[in-house]
């Protein structure tokens, strides 16, 4: 973790899987046999993903994709995102591309403050069927 991260959860599992590591870290993440635990390469991937959030009164919020796996995405936000949230991207953006996946919030790091406001990185994994 980089200087200043504050972790929002210490030992919630990664987007691939892994517990508790910062992102910088997951990068190569080891299991308890030290055996390579990424099931899948990240790929950046510059786009805006539209999350329908299932807690409250079905909240839209759009974030910023930083990459990702066939496993989930790493997004960016300009505010604290819980682990366990639960939602549904429904459309990758600029191009309106509609997607039905669910996903989970399985870490989140709070960036320090840079100016007026804080921002968040967090890793939301592909759930469901």
């Amino acid at each position: 973790m980089g200087a200043g991260d504050v972790p929002t959860s210490s030992h919630a599992p990664a987007a691939d899987g892994a517990a508790g590591s910062a992102p910088e870290d997951r990068a190569f993440a080891k299991g308890p046999n030290g055996a390579e635990r990424r099931r899948s390469e990240r790929a950046p991937f510059p786009a805006r993903v539209v999350v329908a959030w299932r807690d409250g009164a079905g909240v839209c919020e759009t974030h910023a994709v930083l990459d990702m796996s066939l496993g989930g995405f790493r997004l960016h936000s300009d505010h604290e995102v819980p682990v366990g949230r639960v939602g549904r991207a429904v459309q990758i953006l600029p191009d309106r591309t509609a997607v039905d996946l669910d996903v989970l919030v399985v870490w989140s790091v709070r960036k320090p403050a840079d100016g007026s406001h804080s921002s968040c990185e967090f890793g939301v994994r592909f759930v469901g069927d």
